[in-house]
């Protein structure tokens, strides 16, 4: 097929856009599931870019159509090999996403860590019985399944090879036999319980602070999965760490697989949302003149967090601690979670911040100008002032200095 230069540039450019309408369009149908529409969008876009692959350009235009037509046969190749995948006539495939771990075919070594998030005995496969229960997203389940995967697979490989001890220190430092795993399904439990008692470190201290008891499960990998799906929704308030430990202590205690499974994004709806809706709206106080409220009377993420140091959260649960944190007297101030600290602004603050750069500035400073006057003020007999090309004599700053040597 040959054509003339500048209409057979313009004619691959249309059948390349043209290909990529259809190609978006069975992407949009096989994620839905429609494998006819897919399967005719998807045959349509590689009859447009194997026509657009033919097209013959003279050597001059060669370099300007060689990169769309490199972009135009990665396209091709793509289709066929989601085509071949199906067979003729076969359903597409629905699209697997994923980060790092193709968790439908995972490679051989995360098989222990899946083998015990599938075959709990309270819950089957943990995450989906997390999801049912209190109606976690389903990205952020498979996101959060296959970093928690990840996580325990790298403590489990650390405990089966311990790193090496040197000769001197090995008789004190040596592992006990009795302490190394005896198979991979041992080294997974021993990574759960590694983890569980890491990550739960900051919560078993809150609960001693608070003096209540830690809101552990039979099972420490359903603890683990379920703060993990927390804080994956928790978006902003990963910087509430003492808020996270509320909201777990609170849904560790009713995680029970249940016969009515919550919608996808119930929690954020019902939890998350109403928690930052109360932190948006003192966020946007306003004055009886309609201008932003000082800062002093807006409180921030800290501010809320530190409610969750005092027993008083421990009066409501995930549900209802919306009303605690936005709870206000007959003049609008916080009733239950005041703000705890109030801040000072001024540039006495910023002066002290910088404190060292603006004494070291003025100690510089103050030795430049020592320097200078000594050298010309003070001691105009100093041998500093005097060099072999300044001559006998030399009058600076109404000074007259004298070389003899000169």
């Amino acid at each position: 097929m040959t054509a003339s230069n500048d209409a057979s540039l313009e004619e691959q450019r249309q059948l390349h856009d043209e290909a990529m309408v259809h190609v978006n369009a069975g992407v949009a149908a096989r994620n839905s599931g429609n494998s006819e529409a897919a399967n005719s969008a998807f045959a349509i876009a590689m009859d447009l870019l194997e026509r657009g692959l033919a097209l013959k350009f003279s050597k001059a235009d060669d370099e300007s159509s060689i990169r769309l037509g490199k972009k135009m046969a990665r396209y091709l190749d793509m289709i066929r090999g989601q085509v071949s995948k199906t067979g003729d006539g076969g359903a597409m495939p629905k699209s697997t996403r994923f980060n790092i771990i193709d968790l439908e075919n995972p490679p051989e070594r995360y098989a222990p860590v899946l083998t015990l998030l599938h075959s709990s005995s309270i819950h089957g496969n943990i995450f989906d019985s997390m999801k049912c229960i209190f109606g976690f997203q389903d990205n952020n389940a498979k996101n959060q399944m296959e970093h928690l995967t990840l996580l325990l697979t790298n403590y489990k490989e650390s405990l089966e090879t311990p790193a090496p001890v040197p000769a001197k220190k090995a008789p004190k430092q040596r592992r006990p036999n009795d302490d190394l795993p005896k198979d991979e399904h041992d080294a997974a439990v021993q990574a759960v319980t590694k983890l569980h008692a890491r990550l739960f470190d900051n919560y078993i201290k809150w609960c001693k602070y608070l003096r209540v008891k830690p809101s552990f499960s039979a099972e420490p990998l359903a603890d683990l999965v379920l703060f993990f799906l927390i804080w994956g929704e928790a978006a902003n308030f990963r910087q509430t760490p003492e808020l996270l430990c509320f909201l777990f202590h609170s849904l560790c205690a009713t995680a029970q697989p249940t016969l009515t499974p919550k919608e996808s994004g119930a929690f954020l709806t019902s939890i998350i949302r109403p928690i930052y809706d109360e932190v948006k709206k003192d966020n946007d106080k306003k004055t009886p003149l309609g201008e932003r409220a000082p800062h002093k009377d807006i409180r921030n993420y800290d501010d809320f967090n530190e409610f969750f140091w005092t027993k008083a959260c421990l009066k409501y649960d995930a549900y209802t601690i919306k009303e605690a944190l936005g709870a206000v007297d007959k003049k609008g101030n916080p009733k239950d979670a005041k703000k705890t600290f109030i801040e000072t602004r001024s540039w006495a603050r910023a002066l002290w911040s910088f404190r060292r750069i603006f004494l070291l500035n003025f100690t510089l400073f103050c030795a430049v100008v020592g320097f200078a006057l000594n050298m010309a003020l003070l001691c105009p007999e100093s041998p500093i002032m005097y060099g072999p090309d300044m001559g006998k004599e030399l009058v600076l700053f109404g000074k007259y200095y004298y070389n003899p040597k000169a």
